[in-house]
């Protein structure tokens, strides 16, 4: 091994930085790594020894020279230290089988500025590009792109251990095999400004006991390569894991299962080992766009499975604003219970604009659904109800058409696509409010369908001509104030067969005063049940 060197920042060049071993800058702790002067035969030898002894010299911010490196065994990342490798590229052989880097039982590194590229990648290898495991705590990844590699960033301890207080800034993962990045057995994790496409699989995967979860923006796209032979991928698949999360503004597009899955699943039957819950989170200002799914997926495995296989609902999510537009199935797909959406824009979906299936207590306020049913004209709704049970759709916009260029309130050249605004199926069960909807362009002439046999279902109209009202016997609508109740009549017979719910005072019995005073006092009586009755003011 050749000598220590050190010489002063101004005295560095390109040409010299390649030959030394240390430079000693901003107070001895910042440095850049040179490695040829070590025996060892290859770059990862030669990292690995370069590493160690800028530790053992009590370095602890490293600066590697921009350069290729080739190497074919593991890097581990010492405990405490923070590496840029300065824009420098890791290439590793084709079927990689070693993870690249490693930091286990870690604390307080980090790792920038790095490029890791498997060779001529066929999804085929079985080495992950950065593994951060064992009990890892505080550690940070910022601009680190993995291309190729089986998981590209594997943020997974094994079970009973724990990962804390992980930091993704400005990373990119491509083409791996699985997932671009894996994320198990951690708690807390910010995932800032990343990116995900063209993996086999999903994007992002949360799983097992992922726990407190930010990610805010970047993007998750073109995932699901395994849609040619083994099924699909999602932009960031939530499966039986990632409770307390906030996805917040991040664009899922182009996947070949849906933008957004959040499913529970064996990981948490209870019945089994339980690996956490699938709920209180928020997903905010998200764009989900030509997915070959849903742009929001909100189930549990096996639906509703007749075996009596089920699984938890996912609960307490709330959905936030969002673009939800021309998925190949609806734009928000919903299972669950406590559920709050509001403030969606879900356009030119070939399903539903909202498709809300077994579910209670689900607050709908404010959505936009325009130009759903796009596979066929007439055949899906702008929202869809079935198996619900308190819900309540607030202000809704159901319109059946859509345009770019359309400058007037004039769609008589647009096609109609949505068969009803709101349907609310026959498998419904009790207590759902329509208030104010304003749906317009339904290939059918009433707009909202309410096929429920038994419970309530009470749609305030407003305004809007009770023409178009429809229902089975038992359904209730207000129009202008006025209670109507369905009473005869089919379903498809919209515009007949509502009775006006008048309103009655209690009963007051035949006067018999004989004196006026008598008189008054059974006057006023009868006054005070008619304002009972608030039948006067």
């Amino acid at each position: 091994m050749g000598k220590l060197t050190k010489v002063s920042k101004a005295s560095m060049n390109t040409d010299y930085v390649d030959k030394i071993n240390q430079v000693d800058t901003l107070a001895s702790l910042e440095i850049i790594v040179g490695y040829r002067d070590f025996s060892e035969t290859n770059d990862n030898g030669r990292l690995q020894r370069a590493l160690d002894k800028a530790v053992s010299s009590g370095i602890s911010k490293i600066v590697s020279p921009k350069r290729n490196y080739s190497i074919t065994s593991t890097i581990t990342i010492p405990s405490g230290v923070n590496v840029n490798f300065n824009h420098s590229v890791i290439s590793v052989p084709q079927d990689v089988s070693f993870d690249v880097i490693k930091v286990e039982n870690g604390l307080l590194q980090k790792v920038s500025n790095l490029k890791i590229i498997e060779q001529s990648h066929n999804f085929k290898g079985t080495g992950n590009g950065v593994v951060i495991k064992g009990n890892s705590d505080s550690v940070q990844l910022e601009n680190v792109y993995v291309e190729g590699c089986n998981i590209g960033i594997n943020i997974a301890a094994d079970n009973g251990f724990e990962n804390k207080r992980i930091t993704l800034k400005d990373c990119r993962t491509d083409w791996a095999k699985q997932f671009g990045v894996n994320v198990d057995n951690t708690k807390v994790l910010l995932m800032d400004n990343c990116y995900a496409y063209n993996n086999w699989f999903d994007g992002f995967k949360l799983r097992k006991n992922a726990r407190n979860i930010i990610i805010r923006g970047g993007e998750s796209s073109n995932n699901g390569e395994s849609i040619i032979s083994a099924g699909n991928g999602n932009g960031i698949d939530c499966y039986a894991g990632g409770e307390n999360y906030v996805i917040d503004g991040l664009i899922c597009e182009g996947n070949r299962g849906s933008g957004i899955y959040i499913k529970s699943g064996d990981l948490n039957d209870q019945a089994g080992e339980l690996f956490g819950y699938v709920r209180n989170s928020q997903i905010v200002n998200v764009q989900c766009r030509n997915n070959t799914a849903n742009g929001l997926d909100i189930n549990r495995i096996a639906g509703d499975d007749a075996n009596g296989i089920t699984y938890p609902l996912p609960t307490h999510l709330n959905i936030i604003g969002g673009v939800f537009e021309s998925n190949e199935q609806s734009g928000i797909y919903a299972r669950g219970r406590n559920i709050n959406i509001s403030n969606p824009l879900c356009k030119n979906n070939k399903n539903h604009g909202i498709n809300i299936a077994n579910i209670h207590d689900l607050n709908i306020a404010n959505p936009i659904c325009t130009g759903n049913s796009r596979v066929t004209a007439g055949l899906y709704y702008g929202i869809n109800l079935n198996k619900s049970k308190r819900v309540n759709i607030i202000d809704p916009i159901c319109n059946g058409t859509d345009g770019d260029f359309i400058t007037s309130d004039d769609y008589t050249a647009q096609t109609k696509y949505q068969k009803y605004g709101i349907y609310v199926a026959s498998d419904c069960i009790d207590e759902i409010t329509i208030k104010n909807p304003k749906i317009t362009n339904s290939t059918n002439d009433y707009h909202i369908y309410v096929g429920m046999t038994t419970g309530s279902c009470i749609i305030e109209f407003g305004k809007w001509s009770r023409s178009n009202a429809y229902g089975s016997i038992g359904s209730t609508f207000i129009y202008n104030d006025v209670v109507y109740t369905k009473v005869s009549g089919t379903p498809a017979q919209y515009n007949i067969g509502w009775e006006a719910t008048v309103k009655k005072a209690a009963s007051q019995v035949n006067s018999t005063a004989t004196d006026v005073a008598t008189l008054q006092a059974d006057f006023n009586a009868l006054l005070q049940k008619l304002r009972d009755a608030k039948l006067m003011l």
